[in-house]
């Protein structure tokens, strides 16, 4: 591939297959990447394939993989990176096991330092994950495949609506939806399920298909690390939960936020403040669909009724359709209805989120003034048992819920 030998082969990736190679002349070890022919065929993966190219030359970061050349050989475009002598975390895990916290600390701070310049120069990498982050021998962490990369300037669309980029297990659930769309929090999603991974050895979510996944991954249905692994720090603990969370609002605002929260300077750094455990224990908790209509009014004094529908519900808090909006922190008391019977419930729950839903409604998170017990959930959605919890690769380290 012009002036570069090419050894052995050592990686194949979606677009190209990865070789050791040898400048003929220099004698410079490198690594070249080359475009698959099935690759080739595809406009949008010749494209990808070039973007990759132009963001390895313009990102130069110590934890950056660093693009050296590129060039055409028989047609065929290949690019040259800096070799990289060891191997990814993904193999390491997978050979040796979870890592000591402190090296698995080490290695996603020093990614997170490089994905925070890649942000400032508004690019998104989109595919953050243990195979994707090389470790030299003399400990350092390296961020490679920028082929999902996403420029924030570039006025070219290279992914469709309800395309989800990215390796499922470690993708935020947004980009399910819309992969376009993913932005910096989506590698902050990433980078806490790497360290989930790299921490306990096993995956966070365990599921048979990618709609399960998906729902769990909504749910935040995954045990916490040091429910695995209990000598873990609590700080590192928590970023982990924090990183991991469904919503984006929720999630250390950046990854240098996040490098933050894992070193213990919680405070030094503009932003939030941090969720208590029980916070995102409350968040945790498992839901329940129900199709249960109900009706709200404001607390206190407000005489006016209005009609709801009830989404889904947990021990913790409730989330409602509402014709109308209300504003965070406002307080309500829901009277769950039985179409079927003269049965209601009243609750007294308290606005923590506000979305716009379709057909001019509002969708609202709430959480209890007082938690429901299992009895008393049980009760609310009939036949639906909340003590059984459905988990079809069930982990041999992890507690029954």
């Amino acid at each position: 591939m012009g002036p570069y030998e090419l050894l052995e082969q050592i990686g194949q990736g979606g677009m190209g297959v990865v070789y050791r190679g040898r400048h003929v002349e220099t004698g410079q070890i490198v690594a070249v990447k080359v475009m698959t022919a099935e690759s080739m065929r595809e406009p949008v993966l010749l494209k990808r394939f070039a973007k990759e190219c132009s963001v390895a030359a313009r990102l130069h970061h110590p934890h950056i993989v660093r693009g050296l050349d590129f060039g055409v050989e028989n047609e065929r475009p290949y690019l040259v990176m800096e070799f990289v002598e060891g191997q990814s975390l993904g193999q390491r895990i997978r050979q040796h096991g979870p890592l000591p916290e402190a090296d698995a600390v080490r290695f996603i701070v020093q990614i997170a330092d490089a994905l925070h310049l890649a942000h400032q120069t508004k690019l998104i990498h989109r595919d953050v994950k243990p195979d994707n982050i090389l470790l030299t021998k003399d400990g350092q962490a390296k961020l490679t495949d920028l082929g999902l990369i996403k420029d924030l300037d570039a006025g070219t669309i290279l992914t469709k609506p309800r395309s989800a980029m990215g390796t499922v297990v470690f993708t935020a659930p947004e980009q399910f939806e819309n992969a376009h769309e993913a932005n910096a929090l989506c590698d902050v999603y990433g980078l806490g399920a790497t360290l989930y991974y790299a921490l306990t050895g096993v995956m966070p979510f365990q599921a048979r298909g990618n709609l399960t996944l998906l729902q769990k991954k909504l749910r935040n249905d995954f045990p916490t690390p040091r429910r695995l692994v209990p000598t873990l720090s609590e700080h590192v603990d928590h970023a982990v939960c924090m990183a991991l969370d469904s919503r984006p609002d929720r999630r250390p605002a950046s990854c240098q936020r996040l490098a933050g929260l894992l070193s213990g300077s919680w405070s030094d750094e503009k932003g939030g403040g941090v969720d208590s455990p029980d916070a995102i224990e409350r968040r945790r908790a498992p839901r329940f669909p129900s199709a249960r209509p109900a009706t709200f009014q404001m607390v206190p004094g407000e005489p006016i009724k209005w009609r709801a529908h009830v989404n889904d519900i947990s021990l913790t808090g409730i989330c409602l359709q509402l014709p109308c909006r209300c504003e965070r922190d406002a307080v309500l008391s829901v009277e769950l209805l039985d179409e079927h019977s003269d049965f209601s419930v009243n609750l007294v729950v308290r606005v923590t989120w506000v979305r716009e839903g379709m057909n001019s409604s509002w969708r609202i998170g709430c959480v209890f003034a007082q938690p429901l017990t299992e009895a008393e959930l049980t009760v609310i959605l009939g036949d639906i048992d909340p003590t059984v919890v459905v988990q079809p690769n069930p982990l041999p380290q992890q507690a029954a819920r």
